[in-house]
């Protein structure tokens, strides 16, 4: 399933050294009124970095306990970091971002960005695009926050937005069965 999207604005944004992420980035997007975009390219350091990735073995719905969550001192070298805008099914922005960074020794890790803090410079491409219709919630089958569309019918998981299931985690360290 898809729907078209209108590309809008572009932005370079720089986050300076300490700058938090995911934080600076919904900052600027109140900031800019943006309310959809993508990150396109990313490149800096960073430190203090917090991911998650699914746990070897996980089955249907993903609950954070089937979610280790890392925490690197650093400082890293950002490869990548990648992710979308959308609204939420509160209409506030959420950014969902996964992270490529490098270690000293040159191991590479990364996952589902929870936190950092930018160590030099982090300078990232985003796009605006507009698509009515379109918000982050909750999966019921994957049991993570996924794009649903308001108008799409057929599909499990792309049509009306759903409450959450009771008991689902909402955050990291909340409920949810392992």
């Amino acid at each position: 399933w898809f729907k078209p999207c209108q590309l809008q604005r572009r932005f370079l944004v720089k986050v300076e050294p300490g700058g938090e992420l995911p934080g600076a980035l919904l900052h600027f997007a109140q900031q800019a009124a943006l309310r959809q975009g993508v990150v396109l390219s990313a490149q800096g350091s960073i430190t203090d970095l917090t991911f998650a990735n699914i746990r070897a073995g996980s089955k249907l719905p993903i609950t954070w306990p089937r979610m280790p969550i890392h925490r690197v001192e650093g400082p890293l070298n950002l490869l990548s970091l990648e992710g979308n805008l959308f609204p939420d099914e509160l209409g506030d922005p959420d950014c969902q971002l996964v992270v490529t960074a490098a270690k000293s020794n040159g191991q590479v890790i990364g996952g589902r960005l929870l936190g950092a803090k930018v160590f030099a410079t982090c300078e990232l491409l985003f796009t605006e695009y507009s698509v009515e219709g379109v918000e982050r919630h909750r999966s019921p089958t994957g049991g993570v926050e996924t794009i649903f569309m308001s108008d799409h019918e057929g599909h499990e998981d792309g049509g009306a937005p759903r409450a959450y299931p009771e008991g689902a985690a909402r955050e990291p360290g909340e409920g949810g069965d392992v």
